[in-house]
């Protein structure tokens, strides 16, 4: 009975050396957090070095005590020793610089000067990294584990980007390799992005990385909560493994010997279910371990193998018997709980009960350990009533608790009226149950019941929520519980996958806006960078549980100006490259979207000096993801504008003269660069580019405001066709007025890296707002008919050719007016256009097919105007 254990054992000891595989969960007391961290001091700020995400730098007082450091730098090409003590490289560092840097390495590290050696390392290419400490193994080891929290930050910053980059390019032995120079967080974060196994994979990989690669994946796996599907992704490995013969029949023991330890927690009493474990169990069968194949498998595997095949001929007798005789529970479960309760060791027949799937198990264990348990308190209160002393009182109640929380922890809500009872009559002191229900989840107490919870808390949220009700029914429970939740998000004990997860778990048991306002209140930054952490470490959750932080301290002042000035700050360091990652898990959700949005703003708005390498930097990674319509500034209109003209409140205009004001003069390269999506920018970016290309707005916005905002709403429409310039109020009278149309002249006569500002597109989205409104519609016509030809009237008249077209007989709202439907100036505007084109250029589109096509239109709606309901 002994076997399966023996076999587990040595299936997932832990390894060393290179291929060790971290833990999966992480120790909240580990200063490490997941990579790459974005670091952010106590006011909110990133350091200096990091706002605008130069390139790895070290100083020459860095290295100045070790020659031999410099001598070996000096050797490496790409190297730029500059005037001002700096070292940076030129680029990223490539094959030949390995062996000096990994010397380097070597002493900087014999020396304690983690920082240095680990800034070294960054110097590297993210695919190179790995090779230069596999250089130096005994040396990275203690790297990873150095005294210095921002030496280990950026180490762990550079092996996220390695991890991320060897995944990209599908070298998945070099990931797995990597894994183990890794800090827990960095491991566990990377390995969640591993692909699901195919057969290719699998060839490609050796016996080492082949059982990393396997416990990764069945460890993923056992998380499932559907017996079905973990089942079924089981037998997609034993698929694969099936597919392996002869070289690679070695694979295939070391897959089966796995997933053979995996099924034992399939017993699940359903019928279908139960014969799809059976199919599976023959799947694993081994093949006969010939000395041959037992040579050419791993030396760590060899034993491990063979006692699988021990077990698989003792379990032979069920599958010869029918699938009547199957055990419904598995054989390591039930021998086990047997052995727990012989042993008298209560609390392992308890984690059995826990952990088991199979409900009728849970159900007879859990009776049996119920009768186990009252036995226990019988004798225990006859020994109270033969010795009648205080001792024997202190050591009742003692048991009282010990009993409740072997009960809680088998998490079986039948048992919660007999814990209740006996919490009831304990008269130990409330907080002792709790003491000894972590305790006996594995988590001692020492002197410091705080540091206890804090270590335990991520596990009673996720693994034992029924004990963590209990605790959290007494007031001593609930503020211990409170004051974990507190101390651990300001000092970031834990990863923001544990954060979400406690967030989620606590949200309906505790008061957690009166936590969190009690957090800010205490320091604002802190409990703000949790939010932000959730947001870009795409945790499970994560983004669910920065919202309702957020909904629940949306009335602090302090949180709303903390968080601001944080994402103000990190605007920069999302924007480059090697924080992509980061940036797209923000902006998946809508929250993260406006976040980076009102940064965008407040950066161009607040910050010292504007240049043109970083407001360009935002152009190219925001401009085409990031929808400006939610910010401040942006969501004033005209007619809240007007209301009140005495009022000093900041405009759009008053971040175009800043941007016109610094005066950013880029070259034709990089504007090229910034604006290679700029066909597909979203509303706002358009209008803030114009004061960065050299142009006169100031002349060219005539009237000021007014025409600010027209071409605010022009912008709008570009970037959204169906309600662009509806927030904007685009049929104000005042902009519908001449003079604020001119604003449109001004963007179709910008033309940004040789296309126009206004692709062809973008100008149909426009004309489909204008014709949405029968004055706005009109009032342009006139305009584009006082241009007087040329290029921009032709395009302009095939524009709103093109979007008459596409709206007619559109019968949804109107973005304007939604009782109108949205084509109801559809006929009028394009009897007006017909008017006033003038002749000579109307002549001019006779052979253009677009002509064409609104002409043939035309009498479409002249023989039968179409009709629909109108919207309610």
């Amino acid at each position: 009975m002994h076997l399966l254990a023996k076999a587990t054992r040595i299936l997932h000891k832990p390894m060393t050396g290179a291929h060790a595989a971290p833990p999966s969960k992480a120790s909240p007391g580990d200063p490490p957090k997941n990579a790459p961290r974005l670091a952010i001091n106590r006011r909110g700020r990133p350091p200096q070095n990091l706002r605008a995400r130069p390139a790895p730098t070290l100083y020459f007082g860095d290295i100045e005590p070790y020659p031999d450091v410099r001598e070996l730098l000096e050797q490496v090409n790409g190297l730029k020793f500059g005037d001002y003590g700096t070292i940076s490289p030129v680029t990223l560092l490539g094959e030949d610089a390995l062996d000096p840097v990994a010397e380097a390495i070597d002493i900087l590290v014999n020396h304690s000067q983690w920082k240095t050696a680990c800034t070294l390392i960054s110097m590297v290419k993210p695919e190179l990294r790995l090779l230069v400490l596999e250089r130096c193994p005994d040396h990275a080891e203690a790297l990873k584990r150095c005294p210095d929290a921002e030496a280990r930050k950026t180490l762990n910053r550079a092996l996220d980007t390695a991890g991320h980059k060897a995944l990209r390019g599908q070298d998945f032995s070099g990931f797995l390799r990597l894994l183990p120079f890794c800090s827990r967080e960095t491991a566990s974060s990377l390995q969640a992005w591993l692909p699901p196994l195919t057969l290719e994979m699998v060839q490609a990989l050796d016996e080492k990385t082949l059982i990393q690669a396997v416990d990764i994946t069945v460890d993923r796996i056992k998380k499932l909560a559907d017996p079905e599907a973990y089942l079924a992704e089981l037998e997609s490995l034993l698929t694969i493994a099936g597919k392996l013969q002869g070289p690679d029949l070695p694979r295939a023991v070391v897959m089966k010997c796995i997933v053979w330890e995996s099924l034992g927690m399939g017993g699940i009493p359903d019928p279908v279910v139960l014969g799809k474990l059976k199919q599976l169990q023959y799947k694993t069968l081994l093949p006969a371990l010939t000395p041959t194949l037992l040579a050419r498998l791993p030396d760590e595997f060899k034993a491990a193998a063979s006692i699988v095949a021990e077990e698989q001929a003792t379990m032979s007798q069920n599958f010869k018997e029918g699938p009547d005789r199957l055990p419904l529970t598995p054989f390591y479960e039930f021998f086990g709980f047997r052995d727990a309760l012989e042993a008298e060791d209560l609390s392992q027949a308890a984690r059995l009960i826990h952990d088991s799937r199979d409900a009728a198990f849970r159900k007879q264990a859990s009776e049996e350990l119920f009768a186990v348990v009252t036995q226990k308190l019988i004798e225990g209160l006859t020994q109270q009533i033969e010795r009648k002393d205080a001792e024997a009182a202190k050591q009742e109640a003692s048991m009282e608790h010990e009993m409740a929380a072997v009960l809680a922890m088998t998490g079986v809500p039948s048992l919660a009226g007999m814990i209740e009872t006996l919490l009831s009559q304990a008269k130990s002191p409330p907080g002792h149950f709790a003491q000894v229900l972590l305790e006996k989840l594995g988590f001692p107490a020492g002197d410091d019941p705080l540091s206890q919870t804090i270590e335990a808390l991520p596990t009673l949220c996720d693994d034992h929520p029924f004990a963590l009700d209990f605790i959290l029914r007494t007031d001593q429970g609930k503020a211990l519980v409170a004051q974990a939740v507190t101390n651990s998000l300001l000092k970031q004990r834990y990863h923001p996958a544990t954060v979400a997860s406690l967030v989620m778990a606590l949200a309906e048991r505790i008061d957690l806006q009166s936590i969190f306002l009690e957090g800010i209140a205490q320091d604002a930054s802190a409990m703000m960078t949790v939010v932000i952490d959730l947001l870009k470490s795409g945790a499970p959750r994560g983004a669910e549980a920065a919202e309702k932080i957020l909904s629940l301290t949306e009335g602090s002042k302090a949180a709303r100006e903390s968080l601001r000035a944080q994402m103000r700050d990190l605007l920069n360091t999302l924007c480059d490259e090697d924080h992509v990652i980061e940036l797209d898990f923000i902006l998946k959700t809508t929250r993260g979207e406006r976040l980076v949005a009102q940064a965008v703003e407040d950066y161009l708005l607040l910050e010292p000096e504007l240049n043109a390498a970083t407001v360009f930097s935002l152009f190219k990674a925001l401009a085409h993801r990031v929808d400006l319509r939610t910010t401040e500034l942006f969501t004033i209109d005209a007619e809240w504008y007007l209301k009140d003209l005495r009022r000093s409140t900041p405009t759009v205009k008053t971040m175009l003269e800043r941007l016109e004001y610094a005066q950013l003069g880029p070259d034709e390269e990089l504007v090229k660069k910034c604006t290679q999506d700029l066909d597909q920018w979203r509303a706002g970016w358009r209008l803030l580019l114009l004061p960065c290309l050299h142009l006169d707005l100031s002349s060219q916005f005539g009237v000021g405001i007014l025409s600010v905002f027209s071409a605010k709403a022009f912008d709008a429409a570009a970037a959204d066709g169906k309600e662009g310039g509806a927030r904007e109020r685009m049929n104000h009278p005042l902009l519908g007025w001449r003079k604020p149309i001119e604003s449109l002249k001004v963007m179709l006569n910008t033309r940004v890296a040789g296309q126009p500002l206004l692709s062809d597109e973008a100008l149909v989205n426009v004309m489909r707002a204008i014709l949405s409104h029968k004055v706005l519609a009109s009032t342009t016509l006139e305009w584009m008919e006082s241009l007087g030809g040329g290029f921009n009237q032709k395009r302009l008249y095939k524009a709103m050719a093109s979007a008459l077209n596409s709206l007619q007989a559109d019968f949804s709202p109107s973005r304007f007016d939604h009782h109108l439907r949205a084509d109801h100036a559809v006929a009028g505007a394009a009897t007006l256009m017909e008017k006033t084109i003038d002749p000579v250029v109307m002549n001019s589109f006779k052979d253009e097919a677009w002509w064409q096509d609104f002409l043939l239109l035309r009498r479409q709606w002249n023989a039968a105007r179409p009709r629909g309901p109108s919207p309610s």
